[in-house]
């Protein structure tokens, strides 16, 4: 598969922390009165949502994004794995890309290897988390160069920025941001607060592995969106 921007290293890096979020974040449940939040009922997906076919445009791949409010209680446990399709389409839309060409190549290669539609979250396995790091990866290269899907994460300042001048705020802007695109606006601030030091020390590693240039900024941080896309409060329906 090709992955443009995120070279081994970065991936395999980023494998190990989204391995830390999924382990630490297991069980962690969102707040009752944020169940029925507009974001997370997009980003919940469906099990053929997902463009079956070339043709399908993203805004037929994302369609249910209306029909689930619906049928929200249908497509929510507290216990299910999304499918491939579903998590396909989470991040569709917490990337806010289009569902092009690349990002259909890649899911139909890893397809066979994606959690399936049992949504049993015992049968997860490293196979499982090593297909959603390379599925996410490929959205998260998209976005960090996409110049218009990045601004919905942090604010331009932040992706202009080198790994050695970003400084706190950045970091705290783009942790945050991705935290609200993956999780969901309404995800309880202790989660955050006990995954937000994993994501630090990860940019720390990325950012000896990348240039100290706006570009090795926006490849670091992809590596951060790795790792919160596979995540367990992004994985569970």
């Amino acid at each position: 598969m090709k992955v443009r921007n995120l070279t081994n290293i970065l991936l395999c890096l980023t494998i190990g922390a989204s391995f830390a979020f999924t382990v630490s974040c297991k069980g962690k449940k969102k707040k009752k009165n944020q169940f029925r939040t507009a974001h997370s009922i997009n980003n919940q997906g469906s099990d053929d949502a997902k463009g079956e076919t070339e043709e399908t445009s993203g805004e037929e791949a994302t369609e249910t994004g209306s029909q689930q409010e619906d049928n929200v209680l249908l497509l929510t446990s507290n216990a299910g794995l999304k499918s491939g399709t579903q998590t396909y389409n989470t991040y569709l839309k917490a990337t806010g890309l289009e569902n092009s060409q690349t990002l259909r190549d890649a899911y139909d290669e890893l397809a066979d290897s994606l959690p399936g539609q049992d949504h049993l979250v015992r049968e997860f396995s490293a196979a499982h988390q090593s297909a959603l790091a390379k599925l996410a990866a490929v959205f998260c290269d998209e976005m960090t160069s996409d110049a218009t899907a990045r601004l919905a994460i942090a604010p331009d300042a932040v992706w202009q920025s080198t790994p050695t001048n970003i400084g706190a705020q950045g970091l705290d802007s783009v942790s945050n941001g991705l935290f609200d695109a993956f999780w969901g606006a309404g995800y309880e601030d202790s989660a955050r607060n006990q995954q937000y030091p994993i994501l630090i020390g990860l940019y720390n590693e990325l950012k000896a592995e990348v240039a100290n240039t706006p570009e090795g900024n926006r490849r670091a941080i992809a590596g951060l969106c790795v790792a919160v896309a596979t995540s367990f409060p992004t994985l569970l329906q």
